[in-house]
């Protein structure tokens, strides 16, 4: 007998809906609750850096008027001694006087240095131990670690390592770092017999230089300084002999601060993680994909302007997209815009690709739906897409779970299928054991060429006519340990030169000579998974996000990290998922995990 089947009812459904939304509301409770608990807790962090600064300020006052009273004491002390004994009574007060001098220093570098609770991760407190390492490991952060608050420290460690000239380092390295620079060439001239000002500064300088141990360029510095502190100080400077407002580094006073990147719209719109993001070349609209099967398009022009240079106030926090497609049964893994065909390219793990058509400006999310917007459905593959990449000559290459690479022609109305590409060259369908492509990317400088990532941490070059594997590079699979925990994730090309960027499952992110293949350099990444590189369009500057939920900036140059801020909240082990840079205006997206889209600006 068969069982009798459930019949749906309008109050069952709408008590269905109900519940849903009491639980929706609970849990966004729940993350206002939250993110009003990290708030305070930078402000917190906030005042505990201020009190420090307000304590190395009171410190330094203190050493100054102290150095300011061992010179009147050595000044009354040879007044009154005989010329005989002259000689051993200086040499005895330098000697007392540097010992005090460096007991104060030490007490100033205890108090000001950097308080132990503050919500270092490793890596930044790896990176202010050891400025100039490029390749850094640390182990796991925990989870508490992964607030906004970290963007604040990664500000004061920039400021606090901030570079130093190579030329006279032994020399400099023994004069002590904030001494009062005026009230110290002022005790030289009173020491130098028939001192005159309007001469050539050749003779004080020498002096100072042999006195202090200082180069030459450091005493032209605290000359040019001395000259401007002194014309205008009042009679209670003039007696202590420092100015309150000349602390610090001479160093560091022309010194501009570097542009960041700073968030500056958090959109909330998918109901579930949003997997990819990605921008329009040449105007301020984004798209994006999520597990919960849409793809939304957003029109960033009404916030931030078409140049992409101006922003209103307020932030998109409720904002609705311009339109949502609809029409992938699971998983959105990747989307694209192409500028040239005004069209929106969306890839699922159903193993379709969709392609769209950008909606008109004004339209908004409850404008009626149009058709003629779904413009075609690409099939062909039997399994899950999990990357694609569009050329300049508008190819489409996909890489899917069955362990092939299909290249699409896009312009074309018949067989939009142009080739198929596996492993090891042969487009048959028979191999079940051929390794699946995890990502692609084309040549920047040819395009007739494709850079093919494999889930055995293998790279290689495929010709795009000829299906012919033209080269594997080395070194890409050095970790791997035949588990999808050393797979690749995703590579990228760089735009102007011939270098390729991959990043892994195990946290590195490795550079590799197009040219010869050889893997260039190594480097562990983040503190967990990476899974988003892109590279900005100067060629300069490389993003990468990782499952730390954390993001960086590297300088391509130096191959160091610049700049890191957690972005997204970590859900299921998930954290930043995609990152990319907009090619025409200095502006960033990610998404996360969190199911949120966040918007960046490049700027001070």
């Amino acid at each position: 007998m068969s069982e009798p089947t459930m019949e749906y009812n309008l109050p069952g459904v709408l008590h269905f809906l109900q519940a849903e939304w009491r639980k929706f509301e609970r849990e966004k409770n729940e993350w206002a609750i939250e993110r009003a608990e990290l708030q305070a807790r930078i402000a917190l962090l906030e005042g505990e850096r201020r009190g420090v600064e307000n304590i190395k300020l009171t410190m330094m006052k203190r050493v100054k008027m102290l150095e300011y009273a061992l010179r009147q004491e050595r000044h009354d002390t040879n007044a009154i001694t005989t010329p005989e004994i002259t000689k051993h009574v200086d040499h005895t007060m330098k000697e007392k006087s540097r010992q005090v001098l460096k007991s104060c220093l030490q007490e100033i570098n205890y108090l000001t240095s950097f308080p132990n609770k503050l919500p270092l991760t490793n890596a930044l407190a790896t990176r202010n131990m050891n400025n100039n390492n490029a390749v850094r490991k640390a182990p796991p952060v925990p989870a508490a670690s992964n607030t906004s608050s970290p963007v604040l420290v990664n500000r004061k460690l920039k400021s606090k390592s901030s570079p130093k000239r190579n030329s006279d380092t032994q020399k400099d390295a023994q004069v002590l770092v904030n001494v009062d620079e005026v009230a110290m060439i002022n005790n030289i001239k009173e020491e130098t017999d028939n001192y005159n000002p309007s001469e050539n500064n050749q003779a004080l300088s020498m002096q100072i230089q042999e006195k202090f141990h200082l180069s030459e360029e450091k005493v032209l510095k605290l000359l040019k300084h001395a000259g401007k502190g002194t014309p205008k100080q009042d009679d209670n400077t003039m007696a202590s002999g420092f100015d309150p407002n000349q602390i610090g580094e001479i160093d560091g006073q022309d010194q501009v601060q570097p542009k960041i990147w700073k968030p500056r719209i958090t959109i909330k719109g998918h109901l579930d993680s949003v997997r990819t993001v990605c921008f329009h070349p040449n105007e301020m609209i984004a798209a994006s994909g999520s597990d919960d099967g849409t793809v939304k398009v957003w029109n960033l022009q009404r916030t931030t302007g078409k140049d992409g240079s101006a922003i209103k106030k307020g932030s998109l926090e409720e904002a609705d997209p311009s339109i949502t497609f609809r029409g992938h049964t699971n998983v959105v893994t990747a989307v694209a815009i192409s500028a040239k065909q005004n069209r929106i390219y969306s890839a699922s793990l159903d193993s379709t690709i969709r392609v769209w058509s950008l909606p008109s400006n004004d339209s908004g999310p409850f404008s009626p739906v149009d058709p003629s917007l779904n413009v075609t459905t690409y099939i062909g593959h039997t399994d899950a897409i999990w990357d694609f990449r569009l050329s300049k000559d508008n190819l489409l290459a996909s890489a899917s779970a069955d362990g092939t690479v299909k290249i699409w022609d896009t312009e074309s109305t018949g067989n939009l299928l142009k080739s198929s590409l596996t492993f090891d060259g042969i487009s048959s369908e028979s191999r079940k054991d051929r390794a699946a492509p995890t990502s692609v990317d084309f040549c920047p400088t040819e395009t007739n060429k494709i850079i093919v990532a494999f889930a055995n941490a293998k790279i290689r070059m495929f010709d795009v006519e000829t299906g012919q594997v033209l080269m594997t590079f080395k070194g890409s699979d050095d970790t791997f340990d035949s588990t999808f925990a050393t797979q690749i994730n995703r590579i990228v090309s760089h735009p102007t030169m011939p270098i390729i960027v991959s990043g892994h499952e195990d946290r590195h992110i490795k550079f590799y000579d197009l040219n010869t293949g050889e893997c260039i350099q190594t480097m562990a990444g983040h503190l967990d998974a990476v899974t988003s590189l892109d590279i900005n369009a100067a060629g300069t500057t490389m993003v990468s996000g990782g499952h730390d939920s954390s993001i960086r900036l590297w300088d391509l140059t130096t191959k160091t990290c610049i700049q890191e801020f957690s972005a997204h909240r970590r859900k299921g082990d998930e954290g930043v998922l995609s990152a990319k840079f907009h090619p025409s205006f200095p502006w960033m997206v990610s998404g996360g995990a969190d199911g949120i889209v966040k918007i960046y600006n490049h700027g001070h």
